[in-house]
């Protein structure tokens, strides 16, 4: 009997774990198939591949009838063809052949295009009150080649000789040189008045290469480092230097000052030589 219980129980337990792994029913969608008329898929919507005609109160799930094939072709050949060509007239009896108008004229406003300007196609002139719409009369082919150049072109004037530089103005009289001030220097004779170019002349005239340089005895139109000394010879960056009282400049007056410096240049003085004591440089 021991044998036999084991047995049992053995059985049983086999089928207890196939029940386990088998496939449950429970809350299995039942089928909404309808019955009155229609194949419902499992989607609940119609099945289309059921030529029968299905009215649904839902559009979507109606199903229309389907035409017979007769029918499609009939349909398919009637969209094809071609709508009939209408039958000809008959031809008229040919008339003479009228003689060729005479061109017509242009109306006082010309041809307007849609643009709303004249068209300049035509030849013929055309004055509007708007001069952007006005055509002029084109000229004749040789008027043309003469504009263009075939007509010897006019000699060109002569130059006017360029005009002589003017000299500048007369020096007015050289002033005499101040007293020394309390802490014993003394400024140049054109100190606080017009440093133009017959003020730099005076002192030019003036002035000894061979003499040691100062205040009263220098040159106005030696250079240093790129610049002009002023009334005094003193070189802007040095000590006591005074900005000068310019002189009226022109293109003219540049032009005069700078054939008196090369001309001077050209002659310089007795003694005037790189390191003489009355020399900067």
């Amino acid at each position: 009997h021991y044998k036999t219980k084991m047995k049992l129980a053995i059985a049983a337990l086999v089928l207890g774990s196939a029940a386990a792994f088998s496939p449950s029913t429970f809350g299995a969608r039942q089928s909404t198939a309808l019955f009155n008329g229609g194949h419902i898929g499992s989607g609940g919507m119609a099945d289309t591949r059921n030529p029968d005609a299905l009215n649904h109160e839902d559009p979507r799930k109606s199903i229309s009838a389907a035409p017979s094939f007769e029918e499609y072709l009939k349909s398919r050949d009637a969209a094809a063809a071609p709508a009939p060509a209408p039958a000809a007239a008959a031809p008229a009896p040919a008339a003479a052949a009228p003689a060729p108008a005479a061109p017509a004229a242009p109306s006082a406003e010309g041809h307007i295009g849609s643009g709303g300007m004249a068209d300049t196609r035509i030849v013929e002139t055309l004055q509007h009150e708007d001069p952007r719409k006005s055509i002029s009369a084109a000229p004749s082919f040789e008027e043309y080649l003469k504009s263009r150049g075939g007509a010897p072109a006019a000699a060109a004037p002569a130059a006017a000789a360029p005009a002589a530089p003017a000299a500048p103005a007369a020096p007015a009289a050289v002033p005499s040189a101040a007293a020394p001030g309390s802490d014993g220097f003394q400024y140049g004779i054109y100190d606080g008045q017009k440093w133009d170019h017959n003020a730099k002349k005076a002192v030019y005239d003036q002035w000894d290469p061979t003499a040691p340089r100062s205040t009263l005895n220098f040159n106005p139109f030696e250079t240093f480092g790129g610049n002009s000394p002023d009334a005094s010879g003193i070189y802007p960056g040095e000590n006591r230097y005074k900005d000068p009282i310019r002189g009226d400049v022109s293109y003219a007056i540049m032009m005069a000052e700078k054939a008196d410096i090369e001309a001077m240049n050209a002659n310089p003085k007795a003694g005037d030589a790189p390191g003489a004591p009355g020399r900067k440089n």
